[in-house]
């Protein structure tokens, strides 16, 4: 069910050949604090530090990979003792950890009072001089599959933070970061950066604005997600599936984006390709549904919530099938950003003639595009279009 193992397409360079640097010290007054007559630094502990923009690109900005951290106090804060480690999910790979380097001149490296920080994994050379900058070759997540990077530090149980994510099935090219927006920080972004809709591609500005680019000609990866399927439609109706608007802003444009069918137990598996046709303008606000009806919309579902309808696909009940949602990329000409994906069987959740298969609406966290990864959250139900419900 998960969206961030998709195979891999080939990506195209974006050349970014113009940095706007900004100084990575205290956004409020430029200064990396803890210096002549500032506080001192005070020891990194859990919802301090918050990883806020990665880069995961041996090329391109700065030529190497990094991690950028956010300083969510009013105070520097010191990593000494601390260390930053990744591993590789989708390889069930080992932790690999190392050391957060000290300054040249042997101090602990500070991040300044509301300011930022950038881990480089090679070296500090080509930032500008006075960059919060330290070394940690561990910082940043390759470029592809799912990884998971964590922040620690010496007397702390917990990690200082920690984050999952996929670059690639986040829509990244050469060239851009992965960021969370500063208006998605809220008052914690060690727990705003938990939900991986709220990161997007960025235009890498190491301790720059993150601001998101524009990647899809319709929703993004992670930002529309599959909560019911209707398979085993009654006598007289039509299979649909619904979808929910993960994201925190207004999606439109959903006309251009598309449904792939995989049928798993064939070898090589088989796609099929179904465009979406939409009769009027769909545009979904944050939380709202939209209904997907094979061939048309009419009949009562249709008259639920938002729709559109879909061709060439048909869902089956009793074999292995994938779904993918995805929508044109600006990024990438001709491709396609994966915005969600379903693999699902509907005999192993005893779904029965009339009844749906339902991600129920609480209870599975607060991420549906993430969270619908998770088998055991589905389960047989009554249709509900167009509203949240719950398993019985």
């Amino acid at each position: 069910m998960s969206r961030r193992t998709a195979p891999r397409r080939p990506m195209t360079c974006l050349a970014l050949t113009v940095l706007a640097f900004t100084a990575c010290g205290s956004v409020e007054d430029g200064t990396s604090g803890g210096g002549d007559g500032g506080p001192s630094p005070i020891a990194a502990q859990p919802g301090v530090l918050a990883m806020v923009e990665l880069y995961p690109w041996a090329e391109g900005v700065l030529g190497q990979a990094w991690l950028e951290l956010f300083n969510s106090t009013r105070y520097p804060v010191s990593l000494a003792g601390c260390t930053c480690s990744r591993r590789a999910l989708d390889q069930g790979g080992a932790w690999e950890e190392q050391a957060i380097a000290a300054t040249p001149a042997g101090a602990p490296a500070v991040v300044p009072p509301l300011g930022y920080l950038l881990l480089a994994t090679r070296d500090c050379a080509d930032l500008p001089e006075g960059t919060p900058c330290a070394v940690c070759p561990a910082a940043a997540p390759g470029s592809s599959g799912r990884w998971e990077l964590r922040l620690g530090c010496a007397g702390e149980e917990q990690p200082i933070d920690s984050l999952t994510c996929d670059p690639a099935a986040s829509g990244l090219v050469p060239g851009t970061s992965l960021a969370l927006p500063e208006e998605a920080f809220g008052q914690d972004p060690t727990r705003a950066n938990d939900t991986e809709a709220a990161w997007c591609p960025a235009a890498a500005t190491p301790c720059g604005d993150n601001a998101c680019l524009k990647t899809s000609a319709g929703p993004g990866a992670g930002e529309l997600a599959l909560v019911e399927l209707y398979v085993r439609a009654a006598a007289g109706e039509r299979q649909w599936m619904e979808i929910v608007n993960a994201s925190v802003r207004q999606l439109g444009d959903i006309e251009s984006c598309r449904l792939t069918l995989t049928r798993l137990d064939k070898d090589p598996p088989v796609d099929v390709v179904g465009n979406l046709k939409i009769e009027e303008p769909l545009v979904l606000e944050p939380g709202e549904r939209a209904v997907l009806i094979k061939s048309k919309c009419e009949g009562a579902v249709a008259e639920t919530a938002p729709c559109a309808s879909y061709t060439n696909i048909d869902m089956r009940s009793t074999l292995p099938d994938r779904l993918v949602l995805s929508c044109p990329s600006v990024l990438q000409p001709g491709g396609y950003v994966e915005v969600d994906r379903l693999e699902y069987r509907l005999s192993d959740h005893g779904v029965q003639p009339g009844q749906s298969l339902l991600f129920p609406d609480t209870g599975c966290g607060d991420d549906p595009a993430r969270d619908n990864d998770t088998a055991d959250c589905w389960c047989a139900a009554p249709p509900s279009p167009g509203e949240g419900a719950e398993c019985p």
